[in-house]
């Protein structure tokens, strides 16, 4: 997947000149049949594929879902080490959960809170200071019914 703001070309890295999978425009996203081991890496439209200009690369591994090039800032930071990172995080999702993560990573898995309730008809006053409401006055509500 392109987030990085501009349009780049997808390479399998063949250990020779690499080999061109697909052009991506920004936001545009490919899916790919690959084995565990292949390399891949990204470089901008206008560098024909080569290996002095490369934005990222991966090397595939066996839980490898989603790669996502972003920006130069946020790709610095990225790697290998991280991508594996990300493979052992979608390994322990799907052996928790049985289904693949289909989200962006680092995410944290989505929660929904439960409260324990004790009886049947108990009732829980909840207050947040996240809200759009605002509390009426009694006498506001009685002049507007």
């Amino acid at each position: 997947e392109n987030q990085s703001g501009r349009k780049v070309e997808l390479y399998w890295d063949d250990n020779v000149n690499g080999v061109l999978q697909s052009t991506l425009s920004h936001t545009s996203q490919i899916t790919i049949n690959t084995f565990i081991g292949h390399k891949f890496y990204f470089t901008s439209a206008d560098s024909g594929g080569s290996k002095d200009n490369v934005l990222y690369q991966v090397i595939m591994e066996r839980h490898t879902g989603l790669v996502t090039l972003y920006n130069e800032r946020v790709m610095k930071e990225r790697g290998q080490e991280f991508e594996r990172e990300k493979n052992q995080f979608m390994r322990e999702y799907f052996a928790n959960t049985g289904r693949k993560w289909k989200n962006y990573y680092p995410r944290e898995p989505i929660t929904h809170f439960m409260y324990n309730f004790s009886h049947i008809g108990q009732e829980i006053k909840v207050t947040s200071g996240h809200t759009q409401f605002v509390e009426c006055d009694l006498t506001v509500i009685q002049q507007v019914t």
